[in-house]
């Protein structure tokens, strides 16, 4: 919503209202024809990570971009926790476990280090998420984006989700 709102403000101060509102609908089309290619098996919570290290990660609220997009996508945030700035502070990994029935959607990148240890790492592979395949590492993605971001978002994580239901 405010990404739309930047979008329109920025149109009007350029002289391209048009343009503007022209990619605004397209971006809340292509959200809703993505919205319609999930499976209704994908309609499990989501929790949004960014690793920081082998244990801790930082979530995103529904307060973020990624947040919007999800309940755009007709999907459940999983982190329903308060957040600032949109992603709460480093969580120790064990927070994941609070919704085990949810998928994890990881954006990139990942730390060198986060690579190589988390697949030995216990914690991480007791998670129910990770023992039963519902886990993605999506590519990068700006959160701090607007609309070229929210759009991508969109695309990878309803992709992933895809591949999940289908997997």
């Amino acid at each position: 919503v405010l990404a739309e709102a930047a979008t329109l403000a920025l149109g009007e101060k350029l002289g391209r209202q048009a343009e503007a509102e022209r990619y605004t609908d397209e971006t809340a089309d292509e959200i809703a024809r993505l919205r319609g290619t999930l499976p209704r098996a994908s309609g499990r919570p989501v929790f949004v990570i960014s690793l920081g290290d082998s244990r801790h990660f930082r979530a995103f609220g529904r307060d973020s971009m990624f947040g919007d997009v999800l309940t755009r996508l007709g999907l459940v945030n999983a982190w329903t926790d308060e957040t600032s700035y949109s992603a709460a502070a480093p969580v120790g990994l064990e927070a994941l476990a609070r919704v085990p029935e949810a998928s994890i959607l990881i954006v990139s990148p990942l730390p060198a280090d986060v690579g190589r240890s988390l697949p030995t790492n216990a914690l991480w592979n007791a998670l129910p998420a990770v023992r039963q395949n519902r886990v993605a590492v999506l590519e990068p993605v700006n959160h701090f984006g607007c609309l070229p971001s929210a759009r991508r978002f969109a695309r990878l994580a309803t992709a992933a989700l895809a591949g999940q239901a289908h997997g």
